[in-house]
Parts: C-alpha cells; sequence; structure tokens
C-alpha cells in the first residue's frame, strides 16, 4: 500500500490527509488548529489522530505552508547582500522601495552588463567580484545576484555566482534561477526574498521531517509551488520563494480534483481570507503580474484568482456612523477565546448586562501571542505586554490596568506585528449561533452579538441575518468580477466594467445603500461555470450565490480539507520559455537571437530557430521537472508568435506578404509525478 500524507498549515487551521495514491482515494482526514507561532507543532498535531497501520505505510509526504508568506508580511530574513550587474544606482534606490525592498538593504553596484539583445555591454571583473567575495564571506548569511538584463543573457549572474558560492561557502541565487520577469526591479525582489528564506525554509523542512520521524514516518517531502504544482524539499530548500500562494494554490488544486469539473469557478472560504479562481477545460489561468506579498512585488507567478480580507474569522466592526462592515481584518473569535479561557465569560457577561452604548466595541479582548525582544516598545505597550503576561484581558480591564482609557489605548502595532491578538464578534461567532458551527462557546458567542445588536437597536437574529447579507454580498461581489476579469474573456475582448450597483441589484442590498442607486435599468448576471465551494463555511454561504447566478453549485466530498487533498492531487511541472527575436538590420532581418535560462544562440534561419528553441525549452524543461523530483514526465511545446506576417521566402512565393515580426515565444511544459 502506497499513501501519502499531505499538509496544509493555513492561517486558522492545519488540515491533513492519508491518500492512497495507488487508487487514488482519500483514507481519512484532519483539521486542527494552527498555532502560528509555532508551525511544527501544528503539523504534529495534525497528524496525531492517524493510526500506526496508516503512518507505517506512507512513502511522502506533500506540503503547503504559509512560513515564506508569512515571513515576507513580518519582513523576517536573513542577512542577505544584494549584488546589482549593470543597474543604474539612481534609479534603483528611487524606485525599489515600490517592490518591497528597504531602504536598508545592503547592496553593491558593479558595472559587468549585457545589454537588451544578450551582447556585452561591459566586461566582468572576475577580480573584482573574488575580492567583493572575500570582503563580505563573514558579513552575510546569503548572497543574491541580479543584472539588469539578465533575462536575455545570464552569463555574468552566473559566473558571479559561482565565484561567491567559491569564496563564501553560503547561498549564492541567481534571479534567472528563480524568475523568468523583465523587470528588473521586480527580478531583484524575488531573488532577495529567495535568498532571504533559504535558512528559514531548510530548518522548517529539517524540523518537519525530524519531528514526524519520531512518529515512525521517515520520508521524503514534497513541496506545493504557487501555481500548485510540486517540488522535492531540496529544490524548495533552495527556491523558497517558488512557496508563496502555496496556500492558496493546494486549495484551488484540490477543489478542482473533489468537483472533477473542467469549467467552473472554485471558492475557497477560510479562516483568513476568501480565494476565487476560474477554472476553464480544467485548468486555472496562471498569474501574469507576478505574485504581490505584503509590500513585496515579485516576478514569481502563480495560480490567478482573487483574494480578498474575508473569512470565518474576519471582523466584524461598526464604524462611528453604525455602518457595519466584514473583514479584512482577522481576529479570534470571541466563541474560541472563551472556549479556551471560560472564567472570562463573567467579564463578557458583565459588559453586555451594564447595556451601555458606546463608540467602541467594548466585548473586545486581547491575548499575548510572543514578545520579541528586538523591538523598541513605548512605554504604554510595556505596560500592555506586562498586564496580558498571564492571561487575556477584556478591553475595559486592559485600559484599567494600565491607567489609561480605551480610547487612549494604543495597541494597534503589537497587533500588527503579531505580538497581540484581538478577539472579538466575528462570522464563526454567528454561525455558532445560527446553529450551522458549533464546536466552542455558543453562549460567549451570543452574548457579544447581544451587545453589537444593542448598539443597532436590533434584535441578536436581526444582527445575524445582517451579517451573512454582507458576508454574501462580498462573496457575490468578487465571484462576479472575477469571472469578469477571466483571461477568457480579455481574449474575446470582453471588457465587463462591474460596478457595486450592478451587484446591489442582484439582490445582495448592504440596507446602508438602499435607495442611494437608480433602479430603472437593471442588470443581471448569470454563468455556465459551476461554482465549487471548498472550505469549512462553504456550503453555508455558496448554494445562494450560485442560484443568484443561475447556475448549480458542487459541494464536495471533503470539501472541508480541500487544500490537505490539493498537496497530494498535484503534479510536478517543469516549465522553459525560449524568447526568439530577430535581429533588425537596414537590409532587413539579419538572423534571430534565442534567449533561455541558460544562454543566448544566434540562428540564420526562422525556421532553424523554431526548431532549436524547441529543443531547448524541452531539454531544460525536463531537467527542471527531473531538478524537482519528476518522474514519468510528458512534455508539452507551444509556440505562440507575436508578429504581423513573416518576411520569409517559401517555395509557393519568392516572398511572403511583407510585415513585422516582433518575436516569438516558445514554451515547454514538462509534468510528472513524483520519484518512487
Amino acid at each position: 500500500m502506497e499513501l501519502i500524507l499531505g499538509i496544509d498549515t493555513g492561517g486558522t487551521y492545519t488540515d491533513s490527509v492519508i491518500f492512497d495514491k495507488e487508487n487514488d482515494k482519500v483514507l481519512a482526514v484532519n483539521k486542527t488548529l494552527t498555532k502560528k507561532e509555532n508551525l511544527l507543532q501544528s503539523i504534529l498535531n495534525a497528524v496525531d489522530v492517524y493510526s500506526d497501520e496508516y503512518l507505517k505505510n506512507i512513502k511522502g509526504i506533500n506540503l503547503s505552508t504559509t512560513l515564506a508568506t508569512n515571513a515576507c508580511v513580518e519582513y523576517r530574513q536573513s542577512n542577505v547582500l544584494l549584488i546589482l550587474l549593470g543597474c543604474d544606482e539612481k534609479v534603483f534606490k528611487s524606485y525599489s522601495h515600490e517592490y518591497g525592498l528597504k531602504n536598508d538593504v545592503a547592496t553593491v553596484f558593479l558595472k559587468a552588463a549585457h545589454n537588451q539583445q544578450g551582447s556585452v555591454a561591459y566586461e566582468i571583473n572576475e577580480n573584482e567580484i573574488e575580492q567583493l567575495a572575500r570582503e563580505n564571506a563573514d558579513k552575510y548569511d546569503a548572497f543574491a545576484i541580479v543584472e539588469l538584463w539578465g533575462i536575455r543573457n545570464a552569463e555574468y549572474e552566473y559566473l558571479t555566482a559561482e565565484i561567491f558560492r567559491k569564496y563564501t561557502k553560503k547561498s549564492v541565487v541567481c534571479a534567472v534561477e528563480v524568475t523568468s520577469e523583465i523587470n528588473s526591479l521586480k527580478r531583484a525582489a524575488s531573488v532577495y526574498i529567495n535568498a532571504g528564506l533559504i535558512n528559514l525554509m531548510q530548518n522548517f523542512i529539517k524540523a518537519v521531517k525530524d519531528g514526524l520521524s519520531q512518529k515512525g514516518v521517515d520520508v521524503p517531502v514534497m513541496i506545493v509551488r504557487s501555481d500548485g504544482s510540486l517540488m522535492s524539499e531540496d529544490f524548495a530548500s533552495e527556491k523558497p520563494v517558488e512557496t508563496l500562494f502555496s496556500g492558496p494554490s493546494a486549495s484551488i488544486t484540490g477543489g478542482l480534483w473533489l468537483s472533477n469539473c473542467q469549467n467552473c469557478v472554485v471558492v475557497d472560504i477560510g479562516g483568513t481570507t476568501t480565494d476565487v479562481a476560474v477554472i476553464t477545460d480544467g485548468l486555472p489561468g496562471i498569474s501574469e503580474n507576478g505574485i504581490s506579498i505584503g509590500s513585496w512585488r515579485t516576478g514569481n507567478n502563480s495560480i490567478q484568482a482573487s483574494t480578498i480580507g474575508l473569512g470565518g474569522d474576519s471582523l466584524i466592526a461598526l464604524d462611528n456612523k453604525n455602518v457595519m462592515s466584514v473583514g479584512p481584518n482577522r481576529v479570534m473569535p470571541v466563541s474560541r477565546l472563551i472556549f479556551e479561557y471560560p472564567e472570562l465569560l463573567d467579564d463578557l457577561a458583565e459588559i453586555t448586562e451594564q447595556r451601555r452604548i458606546h463608540t467602541r466595541n467594548l466585548c473586545q479582548f486581547f491575548s499575548l501571542v510572543e514578545i520579541n525582544n528586538t523591538i523598541n516598545y513605548t512605554e504604554q505597550e510595556k505596560k500592555i505586554l506586562n498586564a496580558l503576561r498571564n492571561a487575556p484581558k477584556s478591553i475595559l480591564k486592559l485600559a484599567e490596568m494600565i491607567g489609561e482609557s480605551i480610547y487612549t489605548l494604543r495597541i494597534e502595532r503589537l497587533e500588527s506585528l503579531g505580538i497581540v491578538l484581538r478577539s472579538s464578534l466575528t462570522p464563526t461567532d454567528i454561525m455558532h449561533i445560527k446553529g450551522d458551527f458549533s464546536v466552542w462557546n455558543t453562549k460567549a458567542a451570543e452574548i457579544a452579538a447581544e451587545n453589537m445588536a444593542l448598539q443597532l437597536d436590533l434584535t441578536t437574529d436581526d444582527l445575524c441575518e445582517k451579517v451573512y447579507k454582507l458576508f454574501k454580498f462580498k462573496l457575490y461581489d468578487v465571484v462576479v468580477k472575477s469571472l469578469s476579469a477571466d483571461k477568457q474573456n480579455k481574449q474575446k475582448n470582453v471588457n465587463l466594467q462591474i460596478t457595486d450597483e450592478n451587484i446591489i441589484q442582484n439582490g445582495f442590498i448592504d440596507s446602508e445603500k438602499e435607495g442611494k442607486y437608480n433602479n430603472i435599468l437593471k442588470t443581471t448576471f448569470s454563468t455556465d461555470y459551476s461554482i465549487v465551494g471548498v472550505g469549512a463555511p462553504s456550503h453555508i454561504f455558496l448554494p445562494e450565490i450560485a442560484e443568484k447566478l443561475g447556475t448549480k453549485y458542487i459541494n464536495c466530498e471533503y470539501f472541508e480539507v480541500a487544500n490537505a487533498i490539493g498537496t497530494v492531487t498535484g503534479n510536478i511541472t517543469g516549465i522553459e520559455k525560449v524568447l526568439i527575436k530577430p535581429i533588425y538590420k537596414a537590409s532587413g532581418i539579419d538572423g534571430y537571437n534565442c534567449f533561455s535560462t541558460e544562454k543566448v544562440q544566434k540562428i540564420n534561419d526562422y525556421d532553424e530557430a523554431i526548431t532549436y528553441a524547441k529543443l531547448q525549452s524541452r531539454k531544460l524543461a525536463l531537467s527542471k521537472a527531473h531538478e524537482m523530483g519528476a518522474d514519468n514526465v510528458n512534455i508539452i511545446t507551444e509556440v505562440v508568435s507575436n508578429n504581423v506576417n513573416i518576411n520569409k521566402k517559401t517555395e509557393e512565393n519568392e516572398y511572403a506578404e511583407s510585415g513585422f515580426l516582433l518575436e516569438v515565444t516558445v514554451v515547454s511544459r514538462a509534468i510528472g509525478v513524483r520519484n518512487k
């Protein structure tokens, strides 16, 4: 029996699955809470429920992780030196912050570079590189190298890396190894992130393997990439930037496998976010603009999905005009906090019994997650941390303990740094009240909801309906806008401008906006694409969304752990693009430059250039797939021309129609399964 253990560590839950690879069948699943401060313990907890019989037959572990994403958001990386070849220092310092590279990033600028055609613009000085490597060997943990036009010719990136590896014995990464992006600043961000995450990822994978080895599971690990495919632990250790968007990609892949639906919209409602992906002919789109995480803008591709801050743990809040919002901030559901600290229920009840109408939500609590000793805290922040050291406190008690009012309490920075966690009313609490979900303390949810209903002069039932209605409104909004923005529509020159008015007219009316819009001409939407729901609360909200769109809702078995299932059902994919660009002279086309990640090759004849590009892309795609751990590889090659006819002799005509060739891209995808 060949079993695969699939694990997904999300922001709220860590899910796991035992998968029979031989029979393509799910045998067992588990869902447990994520301990953000200890992802390893979350993983071990997710596996503890499985029998020894299952564990001894596991042949591989597949993992999707938020580790790299969280590290990027928190700007938590190793000490990296960024080496820029041929880049303009003024341009870099003026615009690099727009891509996440802060002003204090350690940088070195060297002249050595190629031009846009891949020819040498400034010769490299190997002695200079060697001296630089020797001087910085003990100062940095890793080195990142990017050349302005390295995407056209990476010779100097590779040579610089070779010298640095020789003299530093540290991790060295070239931009060409991690992204095919042409924008040099995006390439710099991508390679800098990658270099900074290597030690973190290597330590994490080792900890996972060591932890599971103690349970008798001592097998290779595969990691989900940002495009939903898989890579080996060795590849992931050197290319951790490839794990950005790993979790959402696993969910989408899992939803696609569970539904077996070729044309659908996969909607994953998690604790923190909702991710929506449009699937056409069995394939999700691939983002062409790179991944944005926190302040970072990278050149790495991912499954194309729309992500909004809406989930079971989204904060339900009122503004100063008592207008309700759900999300985007995530908090701990008050029902969960009181479940873990039942002694706080009296504090919660006391707040509501006083029936105080207040401009601030009084049913809020704060917990200490961890103290980061590298941060300079204000005096008030030090008092807050000391007050929370032993147990969570309500906002009223916390303010009283540190001698402040709730208006002068400054806790937002501690929240943003992940040091303090807020607990308040969430959709998960409303689900407890309505009986749709009941694992924690329902009484706590009822008390917190009663307090907010009092503020709005509503009954608790009316408040619950209002929250559900707003939640559905936001879901409908993101689904319709995802369909309108899908690549298939773009290719057909469909340009749909969807407004809030269009959405509201379809029945999800936000009561605060009623009467604002003109109803003379109404817009309705429908689709033939089914709605596939994944994530624990999806079955509560999505059937009505599908009904409004005139389509069917697919409620899959194991929908609540689709993200873990996505880790075991993905393939390994190596992709290589070879760009063919004509060399124009006054007399016409004088040959073609073929640019791959390996080298630039000039070829005189167009047909020979196409043949070369196909062979080169197939060779390098196959090599990448094998490097990521693939076996039984199938290669698909596509030729995409960007031209207005081609000046080229044929047997039928002395010349074809006159025109202008811009470029040709030859793409090979090597798709395989994990090595036995």
